[in-house]
């Protein structure tokens, strides 16, 4: 079976460092990589090219490495994240992770040490694409929330009936179904003040929705998106 090629973009200001960069993840190659001045460069660029990995430096001009995780975080659930700064303060690393890293390497770092960490990401983020064409050849139907929202069937074709906030959280989630969504947009949805609510709550909701949904033999596809909140596959 052939896989499918590794797509990374390689977001740094200073022009050198991205082409040396580049270079090291072209040759050997990896993957097919482009490099990019600016967030905006990236962002702008998103719809005409395919992403697998960004590699972001922290301090960019306009929108910093931590902003543009946390979009592209929200723009592709399922891409993979390297942060790269001089920043290595635990502080940094935290905000680096919250705001959707999946690694926060310090500069500088070796052309061996991020081909690795590319090599490691990709093993990750790729191989589950075989599952998910075996699934798709199968044919088995998709989760569905029933029209009125009070439950909720599996790919199996099991229900599950929900209550008042989990029909909530699932009509919300739901409607945007394959988009990472936000838990201060939940919380609205909840008809809570974004600002007041205590999050906890909302992990206890889902962990006890998850924990039903296992009770009683439902798939809940209901998936945990770190530094964002909660998504629903397509």
């Amino acid at each position: 079976m052939n896989r499918k090629p590794c797509h990374l973009a390689v977001v740094e200001d200073h022009e050198a460092l991205r082409e040396m960069t580049v270079a090291a993840l072209a040759d050997p190659p990896l993957c097919l990589v482009r490099g990019y001045a600016s967030a905006e460069a990236l962002l702008a660029d998103m719809e005409r090219h395919p992403l697998d990995i960004a590699i972001l430096d922290v301090n960019l001009p306009g929108a910093n490495g931590f902003s543009l995780a946390e979009r592209l975080r929200r723009l592709r659930p399922g891409v993979g994240i390297i942060m790269l700064s001089v920043r290595d303060a635990v502080a940094d690393k935290l905000r680096g992770y919250d705001s959707g890293a999946d690694l926060y390497l310090p500069k500088p770092v070796s052309g061996d040490e991020l081909r690795a960490a590319v090599r490691a990401l990709a093993r990750r983020l790729l191989a589950p694409d075989e599952a998910a064409t075996t699934a798709a050849d199968s044919a088995t139907p998709a989760w569905s929330l029933s029209a009125d929202g009070w439950s909720f069937t599996d790919a199996q074709g099991k229900v599950l009936p929900l209550t008042g906030q989990e029909r909530a959280v699932l009509q919300y989630v739901a409607a945007r179904r394959g988009e990472a969504v936000s838990r201060e947009s939940i919380a609205i949805a909840l008809g809570e003040d974004p600002y007041d609510y205590d999050y906890h709550r909302l992990e206890v909701l889902v962990s006890r929705l998850r924990r039903k949904a296992a009770e009683q033999g439902v798939d809940l596809p209901l998936r945990a998106v770190r530094g964002i909140g909660y998504v629903l596959p397509s």
